[in-house]
């Protein structure tokens, strides 16, 4: 007996990167069922940025979602928008995002006691996302700090949620990033103030603090 069905030979394994697994439980909780009427970041924030967006009557063409991460944000962002670009410079994160995106299920697991594990997957089924949305996304790994304007273009939104704190030279990309917004368009940030030294040296920090003389709060 030969079928004219072709043949599906991919194989959709267990995501078992602990970075990875760390994103996507951060990402898409839901199916974990781990924070039960606690709704994540990703999904808060894109929400946030539409009700900004619409209440300012901007439009809603082209966004830019700098620090993507699994992608979560920037397909909840294409419920309104036209295109969405997600960036990330994690490769490993990049490819979730891909694979959704392809109407893939991503399987992983979750710690929950010493060595047991819980099993989930996640798909964009799940999301309840307006039909093609996905379609108007695209993913790209690359370095916030060293975007080329000329291949990206500009944007009527620029998203970075909580991704200064994790750059080398945050000020120098402050100082860089208006060249992604188009005039009159919108710049959205978001820091947990979580800074490394491991990360960034002290003196490119930014934002509050001591002053060396005083002791007052700067």
């Amino acid at each position: 007996v030969e079928s004219d069905v072709p043949v599906d030979t991919k194989m959709n394994l267990y995501e078992t990167d602990p970075l990875v697994l760390r994103e996507i439980d951060a990402h898409f909780p839901e199916d974990a069922g781990l924070v039960a009427g606690i709704e994540p970041f990703a999904k808060l924030s894109a929400a946030k940025v539409i009700d900004v967006v619409q209440n300012l009557g901007k439009p809603t063409g082209r966004v830019l979602d700098l620090g993507c991460s699994v992608g979560r944000r920037t397909f909840e962002l294409a419920s309104t928008f036209d295109e969405c670009v997600g960036i990330d410079r994690t490769a490993r994160y990049i490819n979730t995002a891909v694979r959704l995106q392809d109407n893939g299920i991503v399987r992983y697991t979750v710690p929950m006691d010493g060595e047991i594990n819980s099993f989930h997957e996640v798909s964009l089924k799940a999301l309840d996302l307006p039909d093609g949305a996905a379609e108007r996304c695209q993913f790209w790994q690359n370095d916030a700090q060293n975007l080329d304007a000329n291949k990206f273009g500009t944007f009527d939104v620029v998203v970075a949620a909580n991704l200064i704190e994790q750059l080398q030279r945050p000020a120098e990309f402050l100082c860089k990033v208006e060249e992604f917004v188009k005039p009159g368009g919108l710049l959205v940030l978001s820091s947990t103030y979580n800074w490394d030294e491991a990360v960034t040296p002290k003196d490119k920090m930014v934002g509050g603090y001591k002053c060396a003389t005083s002791g007052e709060n700067v």
